[in-house]
């Protein structure tokens, strides 16, 4: 049992980690840096963005037959963790979010109207944290919802939530909605750290918002946990491991820190550093545990009991599917179409009265680069790309992209498996880095990121 077996763990842990050669990753411009890791995200790219007229100007006369996900974002949080960039307001006043919950009703409606009938696979609830409404609120969105879009006979819904925001009413509330997956995002277990991040929750909470989910008819959960904080030890890892174990969880996001801007965190994480290798054993040590407790380990970020667990919304997204997205700061793409709403209140309420829509930017891609753009997104997967996708990309383009594959394939980090090109159990470790440095100037979406100027280390 996980709970009585860790200096086992701990032994593999550290001969799997130094057996990973991290040279193969720097020799194919990898940078294995801790503070070097970027999410492949899929954005509007910043070099090809305009200004629309309308939401005419977008959208295709007729909407796709299926749509991937909507996304709706909530950008409200009772307090500012120092790790945390998105877009949010802090304990906004009750009037703010009465208008917002409005402005987002109206592009609801707006949104839905023109996908009539359009199948929907996913529904994600995202923020901020969108449990910090009341129950009557999440149900008018989520009535709306349900009754604006039509839900696939197999959709997954999730909702984001924090453990001092949901109560075993509010879960209760969720799963008579039709919401089918609650992820929660408790971080850790360790009081300490906890601190480190400015969490106000208490350990006890979140153990309470996992019991409330599981009692609530809610069908799957997913609980969210960081490791590469500043203090932290494996005793903290071993800590959140007991939980997991003791209230039976199903499915983990097991995030390895990551600071794309600028955040009181990332300070922190500059004085006190963990290098290359001492990350590895950090992922080491949780993938060998998790594989211990019964976890099919997907990407050696999400770890779930059964493949039914797995987080589809995020697959379909990683996959180039169709998405909408909807609120304040959210971003979609529509047949070749990149768009960004407003991250501004005033731009994106001007724009709801005016058009329905709150976008603010968009893109449009030629074909190719949409083939390009499901590259990136689709290599960080586990079922990969298909072959037949690469064939798609026209020389010279795809002459580059041969001898990056074949360097790729040769360092140990890339397989053709079948019809499928995908990332090898080595390479999962640094799923994004692999993706951004094979698509690196092929595609625009790997300009957003933000690039280390530094030679890429093992420090």
């Amino acid at each position: 049992m996980i709970l009585d077996s860790r200096e086992s763990i701990e032994r593999l842990a550290e001969e799997r980690s130094r057996a990973v050669p991290l040279e193969n990753f720097l020799e194919v411009g990898i940078d294995v840096d801790p503070l070097a890791h970027n999410p492949i995200f899929g954005y509007v790219p910043p070099g090809k963005a305009v200004r629309p007229g309308s939401e005419s100007t977008i959208l295709p006369s007729t909407p796709p037959s299926r749509m991937g996900g909507v996304y709706l974002h909530f950008p409200f949080c009772s307090y500012s963790c120092t790790y945390c960039y998105f877009l949010k307001r802090i304990q906004p006043q009750e009037e703010f979010v009465n208008r917002y919950v409005e402005l987002l009703v109206q592009e609801i409606k707006t949104v839905s109207s023109w996908a009539r009938g359009v199948e929907v696979d996913t529904v994600y609830f995202g923020g901020g944290t969108p449990t910090y409404l009341s129950r009557d609120q999440l149900a008018r969105i989520g009535d709306l919802v349900s009754s604006s879009f039509r839900l696939a006979p197999d959709y997954e819904w999730t909702v984001e939530a924090s453990p001092e925001t949901l109560g075993a009413e509010k879960a209760k509330t969720l799963a008579a909605l039709g919401v089918n997956r609650i992820s929660l995002g408790v971080q850790t277990w360790t009081e300490a750290v906890l601190g480190a991040l400015a969490r106000k929750h208490s350990p006890e909470q979140a153990r309470g918002a996992v019991e409330a989910i599981l009692a609530s008819g809610v069908k799957r959960h997913n609980v969210d946990l960081i490791h590469g904080i500043p203090g932290q030890i494996l005793d903290d890892v071993w800590i959140d491991l007991q939980q997991i174990a003791r209230l039976g969880i199903r499915a983990v996001t097991w995030y390895q820190l990551y600071q794309p801007s600028e955040t009181p965190l990332k300070r922190e994480m500059r004085r006190k550093k963990k290098s290359a290798r001492e990350s590895l054993l950090f992922r080491s040590f949780i993938s060998e545990a998790m594989t211990r407790m019964d976890f099919v380990d997907r990407r050696h970020v999400f770890y779930c009991r059964d493949v039914k667990d797995n987080n589809y919304y995020q697959l379909k997204r990683q996959q180039g599917n169709n998405f909408l997205g909807l609120g304040l700061g959210s971003a979609g793409f529509l047949e070749g179409f990149h768009y960004s709403n407003h991250a501004d209140v005033s731009g994106y309420a001007d724009s709801i009265r005016s058009c329905g829509w709150g976008i603010a930017k968009w893109a449009r891609l030629t074909p190719e680069e949409s083939t390009r753009r499901r590259i990136l997104l689709g290599i960080t997967t586990t079922p990969g790309v298909p072959l037949s996708l690469l064939a798609e990309v026209s020389s010279p383009i795809r002459d580059e992209l041969d001898r990056r594959i074949a360097r790729f394939v040769k360092a140990g980090l890339l397989e053709a498996n079948g019809s499928s090109l995908r990332l090898t159990g080595l390479a999962q470790w640094y799923a994004d880095g692999v993706a951004d440095a094979l698509m690196a100037g092929l595609d625009e979406d790997s300009r957003f990121r933000r690039r280390s100027k530094r030679r890429p280390g093992l420090a």
